[in-house]
């Protein structure tokens, strides 16, 4: 198990670890999985931003900076494996 305690203060190059996950479910984004992406909407982490030709989803950034560690790096676990 990760231990999550103090990481908020870490740093990879300089740049919060906080700020790296972020970024990293960004460029990750939702693939064509719908149903994680409608999950991520109804809790207010993502926003519809396609139309009925073109589905496509944005994280809140405004909303992901307030989880803690443990849930962004859980976020990441699951967008890096989408299909």
């Amino acid at each position: 198990m990760i231990e999550f305690g103090g990481l908020e203060d870490t740093t990879l190059g300089g740049v919060p670890i906080k700020d790296v996950l972020i970024d990293a479910l960004r460029g990750y984004g939702f693939g064509s999985n719908m149903e994680f992406a409608d999950r991520m909407v109804k809790k207010g982490l993502a926003r519809f931003s396609g139309n009925q030709w073109n589905e496509d989803w944005q994280w809140e950034t405004d909303q992901l900076v307030k989880l803690e560690i443990k849930d962004l790096v859980a976020l990441y676990s699951i967008a890096k494996n989408l299909e």
